[in-house]
């Protein structure tokens, strides 16, 4: 801890001034403070610290501010800087103590006061509060016995050595690892959580022994349901404070039944319904840690049989794929809600893929802290388990939940389609993978509906189920995938390839517009722009793969020896291998005939460089030989 160069003996009466040095103070560190003086009937004065170099400092009693209790300042000290820290009437830890009764207080206008005669003044620190503002290792800290820690958003902090502290607090968007063998003993500990930062995450793998008080704190904002999880045992539903109501899954009858009293269970999920105050809940009692497990159920004949809403029981993030499951399809399915609406997010656990309708970014296999979440007991079993323990914990990178960037798995072909209206949107994921088949197998991850008309749906189809995520071994030569296609309100959509990841550059993906009679190349053109009447269908789309030489549709044209297509920039490419004479032109119309551009191809290819409006254009190609007329559609 710091400590005082020495005392000073003061005499006679003064300005009331007290000025003296410091060792061993930390510029990282935040100090709180506390002077008070007494005239020896009880009456306590009040004072004023100031830092005038990082280890120097001096107390001014201020006379005629009779104060009963104490003072206390507070602040960041730089050594390059000054920094006043000005004390108020509160609370706080002792800073300078008078020991003697030797303070007399004059009432006239000057506000001076006088010290006895060779009294003695003494100064010493009882408590120290430190605030880490960049990552470190603890035994690095050389000021942190028995201080006040605080770790800040983003900051880590392990723990590689036996420590006493008063206080640990977490920020939101903390991380403090205590690592094996090491023992941490402390009175409380708080983790925090804001709406910036997220929630701050702690990792134990060695031994926390807290005397005090343990507050875990999740930030929610008002007027909808959260899923969420307890991340301490023995704790009361009443902790879900800010909730309507408390409700959580029971899949044997599948129904919800609302919680009204006892305790939480750690490894079980709840929905705080209709939550009311935007703020932290926030959860007393021991930390959960080591090993937890919950058993699932599959009831035969109930709807959505085999589906248990479970919860990550820990202050820390848990890792999905080395969870110990039992009986357990490798999917989760996490219930989120994006700007406008809850949307279902899906992520397989063989493929390491997930879907992104919460719009920000994909869902992984880290589960985020005080998380419910869907899984579901597989087929031909009516039992299941999950089971965490310790070395399953960690720290995601990033500060919001449900967005920590994934763990890239082996290399196999993923495209990622997505469905909108504008507003609203819905992913599904096929891909190729040579430990996948083409009937159904773990690569495949069934559909959850998102149970809203204003939301498009798109998916694949395995026997008369919906899949979401859908694997394949190998995407051969024509290979026709059929999509489904969902929609409670008339509108226009769009369907986009959002993703296209590890394919030859040879291979190109159609879509067929079965209703429209178009084929559109997406990966030349990624977005095809459609309408629709309230429909769930799953005759009007389909994939189908094709290598570039044998590729025909709407939008990349090939007859004989004439192929035209849009780039990126919306200009109409042409490919023509046929024989150039001086009479050969192409001309450009629009849907109703008008001629828009003419000009003499001199080359192969060709760029008209309008940038043209989306919409149906004609291409026309004529020679001495012979006219040749193609479509192309501009997105």
């Amino acid at each position: 801890n710091p400590t005082i160069s020495d005392s000073k003996t003061v005499a006679g009466s003064g300005t009331g001034t007290f000025t003296s040095a410091i060792t061993g103070l930390n510029a990282l560190t935040k100090y709180y403070a506390r002077a008070y003086a007494t005239n020896g009937i009880g009456t306590v004065y009040g004072a004023q610290v100031s830092f005038t170099t990082l280890n120097s400092y001096s107390v001014t009693l201020i006379a005629n501010t009779a104060i009963i209790g104490s003072v206390r300042g507070e602040g960041f000290f730089d050594e390059n800087q000054n920094v006043t820290v000005s004390a108020t009437p509160k609370t706080g830890f002792q800073f300078i103590n008078w020991t003697e009764n030797s303070v007399q207080v004059s009432t006239n206008a000057d506000y001076t006061f006088t010290l006895s005669a060779n009294r003695t003044l003494v100064a010493n620190f009882e408590s120290i509060v430190i605030t880490l503002d960049e990552d470190t290792n603890i035994s690095s800290l050389t000021n942190c016995q028995d201080c006040d820690l605080i770790v800040s958003n983003g900051v880590f902090l392990t723990l590689d050595a036996t420590k006493s502290l008063n206080s640990l607090t977490i920020e939101g968007g903390g991380k403090v690892t205590n690592n094996e063998g090491i023992t941490l003993s402390l009175s409380d500990i708080k983790i925090n959580s804001d709406a910036s930062n997220g929630t701050g995450t702690y990792v134990d793998n060695g031994t926390t022994i807290i005397t005090g008080n343990v507050e875990v704190n999740q930030y929610l904002t008002s007027g909808r349901n959260w899923y969420v999880s307890c991340p301490v045992s023995s704790v009361n539903v009443n902790s879900l404070s800010t909730a309507s109501s408390v409700v959580y899954y029971n899949e044997p009858t599948a129904s919800w039944i609302t919680q009204t009293e006892g305790d939480l269970d750690p490894m079980k999920g709840y929905v705080s319904v209709s939550t009311v105050n935007t703020g932290n809940i926030k959860f007393n009692g021991p930390l959960n840690n080591g090993l937890l497990s919950i058993n699932l159920t599959r009831t035969p004949g109930v709807i959505k049989d085999g589906f248990n809403l479970i919860g990550n029981p820990y202050p820390s993030y848990v890792n999905w794929n080395s969870a110990i499951k039992t009986n357990l399809d490798p999917t989760v399915w996490f219930r989120t809600k994006n700007a406008t609406s809850y949307v279902f997010d899906t992520y397989n656990t063989e493929s390491g893929v997930g879907t992104n309708n919460n719009q920000i970014m994909a869902v992984n296999e880290f589960i985020p802290p005080m998380q419910a979440f869907w899984v579901r007991v597989s087929r031909t079993v009516t039992e299941g388990n999950v089971t965490f323990n310790n070395t399953m914990r960690s720290h995601a990178v990033g500060n919001n939940r449900l967005k920590s960037p994934a763990t890239e798995k082996s290399p196999q072909q993923t495209l990622r389609l997505q469905v909108s209206n504008g507003i609203n949107s819905d992913e599904t994921i096929i891909l190729s993978n040579p430990n996948a088949s083409n009937d159904l197998d773990k690569y495949d991850s069934q559909k959850m509906n998102n149970a809203n008309n204003s939301i498009p749906e798109l998916y694949t189809l395995i026997g008369n189920e919906q899949y979401v995520i859908n694997g394949f071994n190998s995407f051969n030569e024509d290979l026709e995938i059929p999509l489904g296609f969902y929609t409670g309100q008339a509108n226009s959509f769009t369907i986009k390839a959002s993703e296209f990841k590890n394919f030859n550059s040879e291979t190109r993906v159609i879509l067929q517009d079965k209703l429209n009679n178009t084929e559109q190349d997406l990966t030349l053109n990624p977005t095809y722009g459609f309408k629709s009447s309230i429909v769930n269908t799953v005759d009007r789309f389909s994939l189908i793969f094709r290598t570039a030489s044998i590729t025909t549709n709407a939008n990349y044209v090939d007859e004989n020896n004439l192929c035209v297509y849009q780039n990126d920039k919306q200009q109409i490419i042409v490919k023509y291998s046929g024989n150039l004479d001086k009479h050969t032109f192409v001309h450009i119309y629009n849907a109703v005939g008008e001629v828009l551009n003419i000009k003499e191809l001199t080359a192969n290819i060709t760029v008209i460089e309008n940038a043209f409006l989306p919409g149906v254009y004609m291409i026309t190609v004529s020679n001495s030989e012979k006219t040749q007329t193609q479509k192309v559609i501009i997105n």
